[in-house]
């Protein structure tokens, strides 16, 4: 990609329909993203707050922003879906119906004259064991298989408590690590990068960092929970941006 070109980030949205404000919200971020007819969007995790992706099955609460995403990408906007720790299991429905890229984990770009590392960031915090043990259970080929032969109304149920268990144990971890972060930075600094964008800590923020003599921009695109956060690359700049929820 050069630096002409104009690409959107968000993740950590959670939609739920508990939450309809929240979806409604994002429907119309998605309607804006359709007029601006971006180059790309990057979906970072966690769009949802409980996906399974069945062959067949779609549930219905997700068909009003699904069909949006449709529309952004019939629109000429290449879209990415980066799986999150909700969402991890995306099925066919994205790659196979609509034709997005489907990423499990970190995504490289090359914008401009920067090098760009995207991921939904549950990859970043080595010493979270407890996130690493669960993410290690829903994975598990077992456990995928059982949800695909109970009826699809028990899973979705299963489905959104255990993701309530997950994101009630992301809250609790409000940071990471200061030295976990800074070897992080060091290992992606030295493989060349020089800008990072992640979310799943929900904490939105912009820095620069001096690693090793080498500026490197560190984006955390944030959540959905108050206002909603995205990123935008355009003119060869990164900016992190609010979206109005309520």
């Amino acid at each position: 990609m050069n630096s002409g070109q104009t690409v959107y980030f968000v993740g950590d949205v959670h939609l739920d329909a508990r939450i309809p404000a929240r979806e409604k919200a994002f429907c119309r971020f998605l309607d804006y993203v359709l007029g601006e007819k971006p180059d790309a969007l990057y979906l970072m995790g966690d769009i949802f707050e409980f996906w399974f992706g069945y062959r067949t099955v779609m549930f219905a609460e997700t068909i009003r922003v699904v069909s949006k995403l449709a529309a952004i990408s019939e629109g000429g906007t290449r879209i990415t879906y980066i799986t999150g720790n909700h969402d991890f299991n995306p099925g066919p429905v994205f790659s196979r119906y609509l034709g997005f890229d489907i990423a499990t984990g970190p995504v490289f770009l090359d914008l401009g004259t920067q090098r760009v590392y995207v991921s939904h960031g549950d990859e970043i915090n080595t010493e979270d064991r407890g996130y690493r043990f669960l993410k290690s259970i829903l994975r598990n080929g077992t456990m995928q298989m059982l949800f695909r032969i109970i009826p699809a109304s028990w899973a979705y149920y299963i489905g959104r408590f255990v993701s309530d268990v997950s994101r009630k144990h992301t809250q609790k971890i409000t940071d990471i690590p200061p030295h976990v972060y800074a070897a992080f930075s060091d290992r992606i600094a030295e493989s060349g990068f020089d800008v990072v964008i992640h979310g799943h800590t929900h904490k939105p923020e912009m820095k620069t960092l001096d690693v090793s003599g080498k500026q490197l921009l560190m984006i955390n695109s944030g959540h959905w929970f108050g206002p909603g956060y995205y990123v935008v690359y355009e003119n060869g700049k990164f900016r992190l941006n609010e979206f109005e929820v309520s």
